[in-house]
């Protein structure tokens, strides 16, 4: 998810069913495009039951302290205004500096997300989580340094 749409995610488009959660999630906007906004879902499954309570009780409580109304915006700041795309960038930067991560980004969290699936799982699902329709552009997130070594160091041991 890019930060945009992160900030546009609207309680409307969160929804859980079962064990799965589900995010509609507007498209990146073309240029050439008509006003007429598309979304894509994104279903996450919730693959622990304490997962699922957990985010039941959050979203429950969140709601009942926030009086919300299913078109309000999913994240706020204190004083109720919508969370902006430079905020979202400022807070990562302010974390990265206390935790010795200079220079974190939001997308900085795409490139991780992008190599640790197409490590575990293959670069085809690094793909769709992602949402890239071309596997290549999957490839340009993918950072060499931080493939992990894990299979290559037992075959250096084994000799």
């Amino acid at each position: 998810m890019r930060v945009s749409q992160l900030c546009d995610l609207r309680l409307s488009d969160v929804w859980v069913d079962g064990d799965t959660l589900h995010l509609a999630i507007e498209r990146k906007k073309d240029v050439m495009q008509s006003t007429e906004k598309k979304y894509d879902i994104k279903a996450i499954p919730l693959t622990h039951n304490i997962g699922k309570f957990a985010l039941k009780v959050i979203y429950d409580k969140y709601m009942l302290l926030r009086k919300t109304k299913p078109g309000d915006h999913v994240f706020i700041n204190r004083i109720g205004h919508t969370l902006t795309t430079d905020y979202i960038r400022g807070m990562c930067k302010k974390i990265g500096t206390l935790i010795g991560l200079d220079g974190l980004t939001p997308h900085s969290f795409r490139h991780f997300v992008a190599t640790t699936v197409a490590n575990t799982a293959g670069i085809t699902k690094a793909a769709i989580l992602l949402g890239h329709k071309n596997i290549a552009t999957t490839q340009i997130y993918i950072n060499p340094d931080l493939i992990s070594t894990r299979d290559i160091i037992p075959e250096w041991s084994a000799k």
